[in-house]
């Protein structure tokens, strides 16, 4: 998540300097292999979207606990969060971009809401079905412009998912797609979560 952010501010801060290389505004990515498969967790039922809904839940409305303190240690180069072969997962310079511009560890969480997430403050997490659509679910915290669309075959099935596994729901009429206008340069979206279909690429 702070990669992806440290992504943003750099194109949001020096986007004209990088117009001659044909690069546009990020976008993140989770594929999941079988978006409706259910597994169980810790005596609940989740599949691989409404983890990482749940990941974002505790980012966006944890900012006096862990959240910060875990930014710190990534801002900080903290060498114990290691892979499995005992390697630093974020090397030195992982994050200079951030570092350079003084941005504390308040700041970032500060700008992960804000840029990211579209919130100025923290929210709790809703999942809209969007009537109409060909699949389409999106991701806003509280009342603020969505952040996120997932796109997914059987989207009435993953809300059900996602309202018992705990996450605010809803169902709501608008005029097209959300997906379809990702292409569009003022498009908030910044998340995208699919299925394997994203693996063969799109028209984007």
């Amino acid at each position: 998540l702070l990669s992806f952010f440290q992504q943003l501010r750099l194109f949001r801060d020096k986007g004209s300097e990088f117009a001659r290389f044909n690069i546009e505004k990020p976008l993140a990515i989770f594929v999941g292999g079988k978006v409706n498969a259910v597994y169980t967790e810790a005596g609940k039922e989740v599949s691989d979207v409404t983890t990482v809904l749940h990941f974002f839940q505790r980012v966006v409305t944890n900012a006096s606990g862990s959240s910060i303190t875990r930014l710190k240690r990534l801002l900080d180069y903290d060498n114990s969060l290691l892979d499995q072969r005992g390697r630093p997962v974020f090397g030195s310079g992982s994050f200079d971009y951030l570092n350079t511009i003084g941005l504390s560890a308040e700041d970032a969480y500060r700008g992960i809401l804000e840029l990211l997430f579209n919130a100025p403050f923290p929210a709790a997490l809703h999942v809209e079905l969007l009537k109409g659509t060909d699949g389409e679910l999106l991701l806003r915290l509280g009342d603020n412009e969505p952040f996120g669309v997932i796109n997914v075959g059987d989207a009435p099935k993953l809300l059900d998912l996602c309202k018992s596994s705990g996450l605010v729901t809803a169902e709501k009429q608008i005029g097209g797609s959300v997906f379809d206008r990702l292409n569009e340069r003022d498009s908030k979206v910044n998340v995208l979560i699919g299925s394997r279909k994203f693996t063969e690429g799109w028209n984007s």
